[in-house]
């Protein structure tokens, strides 16, 4: 045999090895591949996906340049907390003097009014805005492609601002009740967080506050635009549902308005009694809250569509 033929002999035998189990045999097309461990991570890979649409929601509303420290922040918290303090200062002013003005007393039930009705509207506002700018304009296409799971990013944003909320007005919850009959005792010595009136404030509020602020995506989402976004919810939450009561059967019609129902099921005193009661009021807002999300969602899967 000439050494010519040795060489090609050998480059043909190792190619032969190449093409021969070493490729096609277990070590690739078998266990390794298909195996227990893929399928764990593929498991793992929607809580994976919800992490990172959560951490990247958090860096995106984060910043002191942010809608949520330049608005959100001031007026969903301090706002409310200030107007709150002011009031109880001045009906403390009328009380201690003589005169022909009389101030009633006020109750646990009665003191954290405008956290519920200015503080939940604020950051329910906050995230119509959020997800309906999110879906419009140059950066959306970009958003698009970072987070293609759109309802992964839905629900991550939810529970981003939801939890804020929750969180930051369930804080100011607690204090506002733990100061008023500290310092304004001539008016709001009934107030105390610790009645189960207070207790309740202190863990249903912050449940309105994150339902509220799922109803606040479902119309952002269901909203082409966010100035429109921004519109119909406010004028929805504190105008159209307390003029409701004016309609023909109106006292039926407002048993069904869900932030009434959010602000009944806190333990706001409110002249509503829905056949469901106030823990029935929650999961009502809950449950719209889902529905529109749902309905949002389908609407804008529809529009990146075309």
């Amino acid at each position: 045999m000439s050494a010519g033929e040795h060489v090609v002999r050998r480059k043909q035998g190792g190619a032969a090895g190449a093409a021969g189990p070493s490729q096609a045999g277990p070590g690739l097309a078998g266990p390794g591949l298909a195996g227990p461990g893929l399928a764990g991570s593929s498991l793992a890979s929607p809580a994976r996906v919800l992490w990172r649409n959560i951490t990247g929601e958090a860096v995106a509303i984060g910043g002191p340049r942010s809608f949520l420290f330049r608005l959100t922040l001031p007026l969903g918290v301090l706002l409310p907390v200030i107007i709150t303090l002011v009031v109880a200062a001045v009906s403390e002013s009328l009380n201690s003097r003589d005169g022909l003005l009389g101030v009633t007393a006020v109750s646990t039930t009665n003191s954290v009014y405008w956290l519920l009705w200015i503080g939940v509207t604020v950051f329910a506002v906050s995230a119509a805005y959020r997800q309906a700018e999110s879906e419009a304009g140059p950066v959306a296409e970009t958003r698009r492609y970072a987070a293609p799971r759109l309802l992964t990013s839905m629900v991550a944003r939810w529970l981003v601002l939801g939890g804020l909320a929750a969180v930051l007005l369930g804080i100011a919850t607690m204090l506002t009740m733990l100061a008023l009959p500290v310092f304004f005792p001539g008016v709001h010595s009934e107030v105390d967080a610790f009645t189960p009136e207070g207790v309740r404030f202190l863990w249903a509020l912050p449940v309105y506050a994150f339902a509220a602020v799922g109803v606040g995506l479902g119309i952002g989402a269901l909203t082409p635009s966010a100035p429109a976004a921004v519109a119909v919810l406010t004028v929805w939450s504190l105008l159209v549902e307390n003029a409701v009561i004016l309609l023909p059967r109106g006292d039926v019609l407002t048993q069904y308005m869900p932030f009434l129902n959010g602000v009944y099921g806190s333990g706001q005193d409110l002249a509503l009694d829905p056949p469901w009661g106030r823990g029935g009021a929650l999961l009502y807002l809950c449950l719209v809250a889902l529905v529109l999300i749902v309905a949002g969602w389908l609407r804008t899967r529809a529009a990146r569509r075309r």
